[in-house]
């Protein structure tokens, strides 16, 4: 059985409902937080509290090993570690959230309701994205 690329299981946990332009967007934000603290991919996706799907959820989700929508997270990564995709549809977003789903009080009074340091980026499918 092939172990995933911890990024491309990522997208597809996180945004796999929002297809590949919801998936790209994630990969995105992703790559934007390692830029902007200088941490490794890896760590980024790893650091608590932060992608809850790959650190919180006590039985996260896995692809089925022909799953399409895992070759497409696959397909993104490559792309944008490739430097084939260099286009950020999300304006350089750190956050992101489900606005009608999200719970954390946190990230309402830290990011959402914050305009001046977290302005809103973009909206793509159910996600809001802000700096």
């Amino acid at each position: 059985m092939k172990i995933a690329d911890p990024f491309a299981l990522c997208l597809w946990r996180e945004a796999r409902g929002e297809g590949v332009g919801g998936m790209r967007a994630v990969a995105w934000v992703i790559l934007n937080r390692s830029r902007k603290w200088g941490r490794s991919i890896h760590d980024v996706i790893m650091q608590p509290n932060q992608f809850t799907s790959m650190t919180v959820d006590p039985h996260p989700p896995n692809p089925e090993p022909d799953d399409l929508q895992m070759a497409e997270a696959e397909q993104i990564v490559s792309d944008i570690l490739g430097l084939r995709d260099t286009i950020d549809p999300t304006s350089g977003a750190c956050y992101y959230g489900n606005l009608r789903t999200a719970t954390s009080g946190w990230f309402f009074r830290n990011i959402v309701d914050d305009k001046i340091e977290h302005p809103q980026m973009a909206v793509i499918g159910n996600h809001t994205f802000f700096a």
